[in-house]
């Protein structure tokens, strides 16, 4: 048993934060395939979304019969609280992010600044002459009395 777990590679990693040791086949450590089992024991600088979610332990009982009735059926639509949105953190994860993951921290916003901007530089203009005109050919030219 111990001659088999002397045969695992270490990869030794250095990182501006700090240095870690990976051990394990590089197909076993590629990011689709290798899930840590220590990913929420990991430091906030290596957790994916630099938050470590509070969980608040409750029992079943709890869970069935004492609702936090927060829907109001009655009131007006923007004051609802829809069960999507429910323990999402997203400003304040990406708030403690040094780099955030995302590339605007203000969800739901539009970016006020134009990326193009309305000018009419290259603009087609039609001109229409007082002619009556058809587009088969035919064309009525006004009468010259």
């Amino acid at each position: 048993m111990a001659a088999e777990t002397s045969r695992v590679p270490v990869i030794h990693v250095d990182t501006p934060y700090n240095k870690f040791d990976l051990r394990g086949y590089t197909c076993e450590l590629s990011a689709n395939s290798f899930v840590p089992p220590t990913r929420y024991q990991q430091g906030k600088e290596r957790n994916y979304f630099n938050y470590q979610k509070q969980i608040n332990p409750t029992s079943t009982y709890d869970q069935i019969f004492q609702i936090k009735y927060d829907f109001n059926p009655k009131a007006h639509r923007d004051d609802r609280q829809h069960s999507k949105f429910i323990g999402l953190k997203q400003w304040q994860e990406e708030n403690e992010k040094v780099f955030p993951t995302r590339s605007s921290s203000e969800y739901g916003r539009r970016i006020t600044q134009t990326i193009d901007k309305n000018d009419r530089k290259h603009v087609r203009i039609a001109h229409v002459k007082n002619e009556f005109y058809r587009p088969n050919g035919v064309d009525q030219k006004p009468v010259k009395a």
